[in-house]
């Protein structure tokens, strides 16, 4: 009889120890690592944490100050107390100041200021007219006499009222300023002083003599914006009158020979653009 051949020992499984000790190997190094990782993270997370803490307050400040500013300019007017350095001024010269916020153009204006002080020495429930930043079209001394005239024989003041009237006559005004200022846009003209090129400056002379009769010029006639002088390239020429509101209400147009074109200033009164004047040909 042949021996048998010897067969190859099967291996054995792990023991449940060395299974143990093996996954808890794993979890001693895991662990090395994560001590290893959570230091850096945790000055990751300051870092960022002190980041966005100062874009925050960067962004709050500017909200804080855009508010503040908003809060004044919403209300258009604005008062607040004044020392004017005169030794001998009245009251020791505690003077009443407001300021005035327009908008022009989707945009804010220069302010405007008005300040107010105590008629006399003697007399300090009644304000008085000192000082204002007011352009020449804005009639500020007539509002004073109407509104808080100094007289003691005239009514109780209005300040209130004069402040008002005072700011609608200067939002009014700059309306006004920028209908002439779009009508002059539209007929190529530029700004008020510029060079007149009519519609189309770069036009040759042949090409403008067979063009429609078109606005040449436009000019201011009055300090307060109200009149306006216009000129067409066929001679004629005419001034128009404003309201408040920038709404025509009086026209007069004369033609090259000096007639009066009645017909035409029929047409442009009762506009409430001077875009009006664009269309309308003697």
């Amino acid at each position: 009889m042949e021996d048998p051949k010897p067969t190859a020992e099967a291996p054995t499984e792990p023991s449940w120890r060395e299974k143990t000790d093996k996954i808890q190997r794993e979890l001693d190094a895991l662990k090395a690592q994560v001590a290893l990782t959570i230091p850096s993270m945790m000055h990751l997370d300051r870092t960022l944490a002190k980041a966005r803490n100062k874009e925050l307050a960067h962004r709050v400040s500017l909200y804080d100050r855009l508010r503040r500013r908003n809060d004044y300019r919403l209300g258009g007017i604005t008062s607040f107390p004044v020392r004017d350095p005169d030794p001998f001024a009245i009251n020791n010269g505690h003077v009443l100041a407001f300021r005035f916020d327009l908008i022009s153009r989707t945009k804010y204006l220069e302010p405007y200021f008005v300040l107010l002080q105590h008629h006399s020495r003697s007399d300090r429930f009644r304000l008085r007219l000192l000082r204002h930043t007011f352009t020449a079209g804005i009639p500020v001394e007539a509002l004073a006499r109407r509104y808080i005239s100094p007289d003691v024989h005239s009514k109780s003041q209005k300040v209130d009222q004069f402040l008002r009237r005072l700011r609608h006559e200067a939002s009014s005004y700059h309306h006004r300023l920028d209908e002439i200022a779009d009508l002059r846009k539209l007929a190529g003209l530029g700004k008020a002083g510029g060079e007149n090129q009519g519609v189309d400056g770069d036009q040759s002379t042949e090409e403008q003599a067979e063009d429609a009769v078109r606005l040449q010029d436009v000019s201011l006639a009055s300090p307060d914006a109200r009149s306006i002088s216009v000129r067409w390239s066929d001679g004629s020429a005419g001034r128009i009158r404003m309201d408040d509101e920038g709404t025509i209400v009086e026209a007069i147009i004369l033609s090259d020979e000096g007639a009066r074109d009645v017909a035409a200033g029929e047409r442009i009164v009762g506009g409430t653009s001077l875009r009006v004047l664009a269309r309308v040909q003697p």
